[in-house]
């Protein structure tokens, strides 16, 4: 365990929908002894700024984007910053 909390791992386990400024995956995460599968959306905003979106666990893949479990309006960002703008973007498909 880590000073902030238990440790939480994803996994992309489907891309769902993606375009030129935004993709989302489903992910499996395990946090603890726990796990599910959480609906996840990055948004690209600049050449170093990136915003990402996670619902409420699911116990199935298929339902992590249902309203129980994603609500995009009643859900925090977080930003991901990064010192200089990437050369290949999480958004682009490059790997």
């Amino acid at each position: 365990m880590n000073p902030t909390g238990p440790e939480e791992r994803l996994v992309c386990t489907q891309e769902r929908e993606k375009t030129s400024s935004r993709v989302t995956f489903v992910t499996h995460v395990t946090t603890g002894c726990t796990s599910g599968f959480i609906c996840t959306v990055f948004y690209r905003r600049d050449g170093h700024i990136i915003e990402m979106q996670q619902g409420e666990c699911a116990v199935a893949g298929s339902s992590s984007n249902s309203p129980a479990h994603w609500s995009p309006l009643l859900i925090q960002l977080s930003i991901l910053l990064h010192l200089a703008p990437l050369a290949a973007s999480l958004l682009s498909g490059a790997r």
